[in-house]
């Protein structure tokens, strides 16, 4: 099998999936597998997917794939990540070097090599739009997580507030508890297991009352 990406058969542009497993450093068994499970037509399929086979290294047939040039773009497109741009970048210099190999080689027609041209430059168009927009889809994606963190840190900031009012209304309402039940006499004993705080904490609330003034105004002796 010659070791060239893109081969010519009867007026026919192929590649096979060994071949692409070999020139960008993919397991076959990967290339073939990401084959059946592309979204396309099965008439679509039919066309641009022939089943094949070649033998390995102990002479057993192994199967492939012989993929013509629309179905190779659509292949492509499908590989996403971080190598994705490497993978269209090579897949865009191999056919390129399969246009200037059949130019030189085949008495290929004018009119065959504009229209071969023409589909390159379509195919870096088409390249070139898709990885726009992954670019832009990133920036929404990035924008989107930017506003998340932004709603969290609101949502914390404002849950922090509410418990520190909470904290407060909780601790004066003790407080004032404290006071109305020592105004009217209660043990401090009785006024602790109601409240929940210690005898020391109630002292220093009715000791910090009568030197503010405020215990006096509630009635209770001073």
């Amino acid at each position: 099998m010659q070791n060239q990406l893109v081969h010519q058969s009867d007026g026919r542009l192929f590649v096979t999936t060994l071949e692409i497993s070999n020139r960008f450093g993919r397991q076959h068994k990967d290339v073939l597998e990401a084959v059946r499970s592309l979204e396309c037509s099965p008439e679509f399929g039919r066309r641009n997917f022939t089943p094949s086979s070649y033998n390995n290294g102990q002479n057993k047939a192994q199967p492939m794939y012989e993929i013509t040039r629309d179905g190779f773009t659509f292949l492509c497109m499908g590989f996403t990540g971080q190598q994705a741009a490497v993978w269209k970048e090579r897949y865009i210099e191999a056919f390129n070097q399969m246009e200037t190999a059949l130019r030189d080689k085949l008495p290929m027609p004018a009119q065959q090599q504009l229209g071969l041209a023409r589909e390159v430059g379509q195919l870096r168009d088409m390249i070139q739009t898709q990885q726009t927009m992954i670019m832009n889809l990133f920036e929404r994606v990035d924008m989107a997580r930017l506003g998340h963190i932004r709603a969290q840190d609101k949502l914390a900031k404002t849950l922090d507030r509410e418990r520190k009012m909470i904290a407060i209304n909780e601790k004066r309402q003790a407080r004032d508890t404290i006071l109305t039940m020592e105004s009217d006499g209660q043990p401090r004993e009785v006024i602790s297991a109601i409240t929940g705080r210690t005898l020391n904490h109630i002292r220093q609330v009715v000791f910090q009352a009568k030197r503010d003034g405020y215990f006096p105004m509630m009635g209770g002796a001073a």
